[in-house]
């Protein structure tokens, strides 16, 4: 190895590595020889404060892999029992319940950075395939990594990175049954100890292992968005498409089996943290379409079950119209590939319409009525008529009664009896009609409602109507007449920033949701309509940061931070005065996400708004509230890094004061961490050119 340039010749080491697991003296017992041995390859491993660290950690690890590969029983007896024992005192159940402390700091982050240096960070080949043997402890590392990201611990990225290998490096069966493990908290799939501990922050920057307490649910909904960051970065489409059905499955047989208890507070948990669940695969950056298309029967198979239990049962109960959402939802995902759908697969929809027409005349919310009209309407008519709104669906009557002789009136039935007219009548609309790409549900939801409130009476006893006859010359009519309603319906179409507006000030938080993450694409494109009218988006903008529901202020703040960065004139100025006058801590700390988010795009250029964003930030760490001051510090040390040099004079004396001062005296730990990380991002900035 060369110290001075950091190259490490690793097949040479291997070498090395492989000679010294053979028992060089004869005098002594093998178990002896690894016995003295194993100690020494401790002491390596725990090397500290020299050059050659890294590369006697790297023999240390390089040793303890060829053990495992000449001889496994040994290796366990002499390395691996040491390596987990940490690991395995947080997967059996506590022998003392009164000793709070179960693994300290310094034994679980001895453990992790061992494990880490063998099984992760090293290039040895050997290390992914016996990787393998943590994973019965992955349930464990999961929850040690959904408990590391509240924090700022230096674990968080180690046990990450174990955690993908283990993922990486097993079969989709093995990593599904741990996905299914940290998701929903059992082990019927085997192969995973469950956690019998919590965890706690430690002194030092690390964590410790403590009596088991349950969680909240803040802390169970960063479980959710944590395993789908990691199934994100695994880049497996395959284990993707069988979580999401994994998911499905474990909905349905939790609404089936819930549906008698349904007040029971554990039910009520469990769909609270399902809802939670669903909401953020809805928000993932995966194609949710493409994963149910790919098992399109068995999607179809659960949302036909979940449609009987929800009609044979209470309707009006809040737990059966959140059920109802979800069905909803998958529908439309379903819908919207409705290009890629089979003969069989629109048969098999077709299974769906009793129930929904069921739930259709039902006593439910009549948002979800509405909704439900479209769905049903796209079903019947294979995607024809709402490919081209619901205008076209009454035009069409209105032209051709001898092809559609029930009239639309006032009442729903017969806009049912419609459908089913339509069913039969499918194949010549379906030819005849050309369209654009479906819209979703929640844009093809306007103009569902209209048809559903409008009436067009005609009686069969009308003179003057024409009747439906072969000839060549009736067909070219025909054919006429659907260019022309085409044409018409083309005009009346709205443009895509007022549909996503549109969508965005409902109350309906599904439909409000996909409105502004439609918001979010055209602020991407730099929509010329959407910039135009930056007043009525900010303040939609706004308005929606106060809603509690993620699937709402999440591409609200992504929204907020885009515009920020293309108009910072305009909105910065709004954003800073928000975020000093408001006294809900919720909508501060969404605010500083949104600033923070607006800092990094700005980057060099954010000089221009120094005085006000280091005015705001310092006021903001003169809050009562610890999480303020931690949003505040935080941002701060962001506008630091990519200010540069171009913090002096009293700013930089009033910051390190402040900074020192928390250092000091703040009770609160993480707003001392937040303190430590200003002057880390303030030396970062600077780099290399604090020193020429």
């Amino acid at each position: 190895a060369d110290i001075r340039t950091g190259k490490v010749d690793s097949s040479r080491i291997e070498a090395v590595a492989r000679l010294i697991t053979y028992n060089p003296v004869r005098h002594i017992s093998v178990g002896d020889y690894i016995q003295r041995l194993s100690k020494q390859v401790f002491q390596l491993l725990h090397l500290k404060g020299s050059q050659m660290d890294g590369l006697l950690k790297y023999v240390a690890s390089c040793i303890v892999l060829q053990f495992c590969e000449r001889d496994i029983k040994s290796a366990e007896q002499h390395f691996l029992v040491k390596l987990l024992k940490p690991l395995w005192s947080c997967v059996r159940q506590p022998t003392n319940s009164q000793v709070n402390v179960v693994v300290k700091e310094i034994e679980l982050t001895t453990c992790i950075e061992d494990l880490h240096q063998i099984f992760a960070f090293s290039s040895n080949l050997l290390s992914r395939k016996y990787i393998k043997l943590l994973f019965p402890f992955s349930h464990c590392l999961c929850n040690m990594f959904f408990f590391l990201l509240r924090g700022k611990s230096f674990l968080k990225s180690k046990v990450k990175n174990l955690i993908n290998a283990i993922l990486r490096n097993a079969t989709d069966e093995e990593a599904l049954s741990l996905l299914h493990a940290v998701s929903f908290s059992n082990n019927k799939h085997c192969g995973v100890y469950i956690t019998k501990v919590s965890f706690v922050n430690g002194e030092e920057g690390g964590i410790v292992a403590v009596q088991k307490v349950e969680e909240d649910f803040p802390d169970e909904i960063v479980r959710y968005h944590a395993i789908l960051d990691l199934l994100s970065e695994l880049q497996n489409k395959n284990l993707n498409r069988s979580y999401i059905l994994l998911v499905l499955k474990e909905f349905c047989t939790f609404h089936l089996e819930s549906k008698d208890n349904v007040m029971d507070p554990e039910n009520i948990k469990a769909g609270i943290l399902f809802n939670a669940l669903l909401q953020e695969l809805s928000e993932w950056n995966v194609d949710i379409g493409e994963a149910l298309m790919s098992n399109i029967s068995e999607v179809i198979d659960i949302l036909m079950t979940l449609l009987e239990s929800i009609c044979n049962c209470r309707t009006d109960a809040t737990f059966y119209e959140k059920t109802l959402w979800v069905v909803l939802m998958i529908l439309n995902s379903i819908l919207e590939s409705d290009d890629q759908l089979t003969p069989a697969d629109w048969s098999s929809l077709k299974k769906c319409l009793p129930s929904l027409k069921k739930l259709q005349k039902s006593d439910i919310d009549s948002d979800l009525k509405e909704i439900i009209f479209s769905i049903i309407i796209h079903i019947a008519t294979h995607g024809a008529a709402c490919k081209n709104g619901i205008e076209i669906v009454k035009d069409f009557v209105t032209n051709f009664p001898d092809h559609a002789s029930v009239a639309l009136k006032p009442s729903e039935q017969s806009l049912l009896d419609l459908v089913e007219k339509f069913d039969r009548e499918c194949n010549l609309s379906a030819q005849s009609i050309k369209s654009k790409p479906p819209s979703c549900i929640t844009s093809s939801n306007e103009s569902c409602s209209k048809a559903s409130s409008s009436s067009v009476k005609r009686t069969q006893s009308e003179k003057g109507v024409p009747k439906h006859n072969t000839n060549s010359s009736k067909k070219s009519s025909d054919s006429a007449k659907i260019s022309k309603l085409d044409e018409s319906a083309s005009k009346k179409k709205d443009s895509p920033y007022m549909l996503a507006m549109r969508d965005a000030r409902t109350s309906l938080v599904h439909i409000k949701g996909n409105g502004l993450i439609s918001l979010v694409n055209l602020l991407k494109e730099k929509d010329e309509e959407t910039l135009q009218n930056k007043k009525e988006v900010l303040k939609t903008l706004r308005k929606s940061l106060e809603d509690e529901d993620s699937h709402v202020y999440i591409p609200a703040i992504q929204a907020l931070s885009i515009l920020g960065a293309i108009e910072p004139d305009f909105v910065l100025p709004y954003v800073l005065n928000q975020y000093q006058a408001s006294e809900e801590k919720h909508i501060v700390l969404k605010l500083g996400e949104v600033l923070l988010k607006i800092c990094n795009t700005l980057g060099d250029s954010l000089s221009k708004y120094k005085d006000i964003l280091l005015h705001a930030y310092l006021v903001g760490t003169k809050r009562d509230d610890p999480q303020i001051r931690s949003s505040s510090l935080s941002n701060l040390g962001q506008a630091c890094m990519c200010l540069k040099f171009q913090i002096s004079n009293h700013w930089l004396q009033e910051i390190l004061n402040s900074v020192l001062t928390f250092l000091k005296t703040d009770p609160d730990l993480e707003v001392r961490r937040c303190a430590v990380m200003v002057i880390y991002l303030l030396l970062k900035g600077l780099d290399k050119d604090v020193l020429t």
